[in-house]
């Protein structure tokens, strides 16, 4: 089988900074050293959003320096607290889609297609997809048509009974009723800070918990009652076959403490 592996939710801060007490340089910084050690001869590794936890050029820089010690290929999109525009200033124009201006793109792994897409929106939490976006998935699903077709993109394509519900994918049925069309077998996501699997309209999809602090399942309630914890950094080995897909979430980094209400203070 052919694999590659998936980071989510750097949310990297600029040198002398933490993100909600958390230091997540150095979480980069292991989740390299573990994929070096434990998946050296993986495809290639793909880092699903919010890279930047502000979208400034400081932390993408450091990201980029962090990042350069992966043996492996590195391919990345955008989640909703990166900044498109910021992120290429620092990495290249090239990065953007000539047709969506986007971070959009496909990748070949033995018989497997797999399709990024990029759901950031600038000044909005939840996920959105252009219409030129969706045009180009469309079009790229039917030119891979007969083969096993992968999507990664940063936002939870569907409701998970959480009360952050709200911040997922805009009007994810465009999105659910183009990839059942187009036969698509696995949806990757990271945004939501945990692990859940399922499916929906007839399309398998998982979510990464990611690399920052971990939100606890709570079924409903208020969002202010929902406990955050600062660990364990996880990432998805995923492993291709003929006839399958297999998604393994891995911790690299083990540590499962609950942290203080006041650093997760939510304004809408």
């Amino acid at each position: 089988m052919s694999r590659f592996v998936v980071l989510s939710d750097l949310h990297i801060v600029p040198k002398g900074d933490l993100s909600h007490a958390l230091d997540t340089a150095e979480r980069l910084e292991m989740a390299v050293q573990h994929i070096n050690a434990h998946h050296a001869d993986a495809a290639f590794c793909l880092l699903l959003g919010d890279l930047a936890d502000e979208g400034d050029a400081a932390s993408y820089a450091r990201m980029r320096e962090i990042i350069a010690d992966l043996n492996i290929p590195v391919h990345l999109t955008l989640g909703n607290h990166d900044d498109r525009p910021c992120f290429l200033d620092v990495f290249g124009s090239e990065y953007a889609h000539e047709s969506t201006g986007c971070l959009d793109f496909g990748l070949d792994l033995d018989e497997t297609r797999i399709l990024v897409l990029d759901t950031s929106e600038p000044g909005l939490t939840a996920g959105r997809l252009s219409d030129a976006q969706l045009e180009w998935f469309k079009a790229e699903l039917a030119a891979a048509r007969g083969r096993p077709i992968l999507v990664a993109l940063h936002h939870a394509i569907t409701a998970l009974g959480v009360p952050t519900d709200f911040i997922n994918l805009e009007e994810p049925e465009r999105f659910i009723e183009a990839a059942r069309a187009g036969g698509v077998r696995m949806v990757i996501s990271g945004h939501v800070h945990m692990s859940t699997a399922g499916v929906v309209g007839g399309v398998p999809f998982t979510t990464i918990a990611g690399c920052h602090y971990n939100i606890f399942p709570q079924m409903g309630g208020d969002i202010a009652t929902v406990p955050r914890f600062d660990g364990p950094g996880q990432l998805g080995n995923v492993l291709l076959g003929k006839d399958g897909i297999v998604v393994h979430h891995e911790t690299f980094f083990d540590r499962h403490v609950r942290q203080p209400a006041p650093l997760h203070a939510w304004s809408t």
